[in-house]
C-alpha cells in the first residue's frame, strides 16, 4: 500500500512538472509573441517619426525659400528706388548709411 501511495504521489509530481513545463513553455511563446509585437510597433513609430520629420525639415526649407524671394524682392525694388535716385541724393544717402558699412578706425 505504500508503495501504492508512493507511485500515484511520484505520478501526481510528475503530472505538475509536466503542467510547469507546458506553462513554462505557453508563456515564453507569449513573451516572444509580445516582443515581436513590441518591435513591430517600435519599427512603425519610427517609420512614423521619420516621416514627420521629413515633412516639418520640407515645409522649413520652403518657408526659408519663400522668405529668400521675399527678402530678394525687396532688395531689388529697393535697389530699383536707389538707381533711380539723382546722383547728389543717391550720395547723400549712402554717406548716410555708410558709417554702419565700414566700421570706425
Amino acid at each position: 500500500m505504500d508503495s501504492e501511495i508512493l507511485a500515484k504521489v511520484v505520478a501526481a509530481e510528475r503530472e505538475i512538472q509536466k503542467g510547469l513545463e507546458a506553462e513554462e513553455l505557453a508563456a515564453e511563446r507569449m513573451l516572444e509573441e509580445l516582443r515581436q509585437e513590441l518591435d513591430r510597433r517600435t519599427r512603425q513609430e519610427e517609420e512614423a517619426l521619420a516621416a514627420e520629420r521629413s515633412e516639418a525639415l520640407a515645409g522649413a526649407r520652403r518657408e526659408a525659400a519663400a522668405k529668400a524671394r521675399r527678402t530678394i524682392a525687396q532688395a531689388r525694388q529697393k535697389a530699383r528706388r536707389l538707381a533711380e535716385l539723382p546722383a547728389p541724393l543717391l550720395e547723400r544717402h549712402v554717406l548716410r548709411h555708410i558709417g554702419g558699412i565700414i566700421p570706425e578706425r
